[in-house]
């Protein structure tokens, strides 16, 4: 066989280049949209008394792990077609807009906590209570410990500390609420109790098991979730879907490809790699698709 002459391997090199940094920066980009889009179902118009800082945290350090791997790809290439540097540039660019969007709307949350009334703060602290019972509900009750996010548990029980210790407050013994205060409370140190031992035992979970079985347990979670989706989103009319069913799907798709990423960081999987591609392809699919079934309601 002829050899290739000197030119021509360097033109095959370049392209090669040329396409990987294409597909990783596509990947990104889905990783990006999918950020964003898990943002805007959980603040974007909703009580800002109400949302979870610890949540829009998670999502900033999110972003920010993101803005170094995409500083990182611009850095390292050697050869970068015009095109290329060019989304890049627009997704550094979208990164540090969003960025200063979630911290903006952090510090807003913040002050609106502190400008409230007392019996607006009651209220408001019940329905953060609801959503952190629905986080257990929604991602732990009756799954598979080893397929689920310690930290994401661990989110919880800290926000119900903190709701339990701004029930507290003694500057509320004055606000006659028919003792619902006191339910409240009780209420959320007996679940505080049952949390933390729910999180023992998802951590000795995850101590007793091996790498392959957490990849192999987040592979079938994976698939429950793209066939619910199958199931009861595609080919349907979108005016009668459930959104809520789907941002839930949605949640939960974000939480195995969070612990996909974690785990190729520790090990070289081709399994869990190609799972991780899967799951993010799949995730910004149904995201999608939770917009056109939000926007197709409000048109009906």
């Amino acid at each position: 066989m002829k050899e290739l002459s000197q030119s021509n391997a360097t033109i095959s090199k370049t392209t090669t280049e040329s396409v990987e940094q294409s597909d990783r920066i596509f990947a990104l980009q889905r990783e990006f949209y999918c950020i964003v889009a898990r943002y805007n179902r959980h603040f974007a118009l909703k009580t800002r008394a109400t949302r979870d800082l610890r949540q829009l945290d998670e999502f900033i350090a999110h972003l920010l792990n993101l803005k170094e791997r995409v500083d990182a790809l611009w850095e390292s290439a050697e050869t970068i077609e015009t095109i290329v540097q060019e989304r890049i540039s627009a997704l550094q660019t979208r990164i540090n807009a969003d960025l200063a969007l979630f911290e903006g709307e952090g510090e807003a949350i913040v002050a609106t906590r502190g400008s409230q009334i007392l019996r607006e703060s009651t209220a408001y602290l019940a329905d953060r209570i609801n959503e952190q019972f629905a986080v257990y509900r929604g991602h732990f009750a009756g799954h598979p410990r080893l397929s689920r996010r310690p930290r994401l548990l661990q989110r919880a029980i800290d926000n119900l500390q903190e709701i339990h210790d701004e029930l507290s407050d003694p500057a509320f013994d004055a606000l006659e609420d028919g003792g619902v205060r006191a339910t409240n409370l009780q209420l959320v140190a007996e679940n505080l109790i049952s949390l933390r031992r729910e999180m023992g035992m998802v951590e000795l979970e995850h101590q007793a098991s091996s790498v392959a079985e957490r990849i192999a347990s987040l592979g079938t979670a994976a698939n429950a979730l793209i066939q619910e989706y199958n199931l009861y989103y595609a080919g349907q009319e979108r005016t009668t879907r459930d959104l809520p069913r789907l941002g839930l799907i949605c949640d939960r798709l974000a939480e195995l490809a969070l612990q996909m990423g974690e785990l190729s960081s520790i090990v070289n999987s081709q399994a869990n790699a190609r799972n991780l591609e899967i799951v993010q392809f799949c995730l910004q699919l149904y995201e999608q698709e939770y917009q056109q079934i939000s926007s197709a309601k409000e048109q009906a």
